[in-house]
């Protein structure tokens, strides 16, 4: 007795596509020769990727073409379906890369390697930095509204500590109704006055 068993064939594996820390990156295993690429998205600024048709082939070839008119050829494809799966897998990762095309916000170190920059560091933080914020401004407006209470004491006890109080006050007026008229005074009603 005989089985007619079907062999199955595993499922050949589409082209992927993702944006990790500023690359694309592409793994393209039903190209032809599968291969993974990578492209540097700060230094391919005005760039495409095209879907070409070699006839003489008779392949259908993955292109990034440049701004300077460069071009060079990524993966070779035997169908325009497999080609254009792998166009649109590099499309919807750079769609959906938002945050990772530009980690080139990093500063070097004088001493070491490259430090991350504030994008890069955990979401956590910024709410801590904006509660600090907040806290150091008002520590800031209590200071100033402090200086300017004590700056009002000062002043307001220096014009008391000026002025004579009493009998003094009366004898030191006529000093200086005097003194204004140009009338001699005593040495006595002069240091009184002072």
């Amino acid at each position: 007795m005989k089985k007619n068993v079907k062999i199955e064939t595993a499922a050949q594996p589409q082209s992927t596509a993702s944006v990790v820390d500023g690359k694309l990156i592409l793994s393209l295993p039903d190209a032809q020769t599968p291969c993974v690429w990578q492209m540097d998205l700060e230094e391919a600024k005005s760039s495409a990727l095209e879907v070409i048709e070699d006839k003489k082939k008779k392949q259908f070839i993955l292109n990034l073409k440049k701004a300077d008119s460069d071009s060079a050829q990524i993966a070779p494809f035997e169908n325009k379906e497999d080609a254009v799966a792998a166009l649109m897998s590099a499309s919807g990762a750079l769609a959906s890369a938002h945050g990772k095309i530009r980690p080139g916000m990093t500063q070097p170190a004088q001493d070491g390697p490259m430090i991350m920059a504030a994008a890069e560091r955990n979401n956590t933080q910024q709410p801590q930095r904006r509660g600090s914020v907040l806290k150091g401004a008002i520590l800031a407006a209590f200071l100033i509204i402090l200086l300017l209470v004590f700056w009002t004491i000062s002043i307001s006890l220096k014009s008391t500590n000026m002025a004579p109080t009493g009998s003094s006050a009366s004898s030191a007026a006529a000093g200086q109704s005097a003194m204004e008229a140009g009338v001699p005074l005593s040495a006595e009603d002069f240091l009184r006055n002072r």
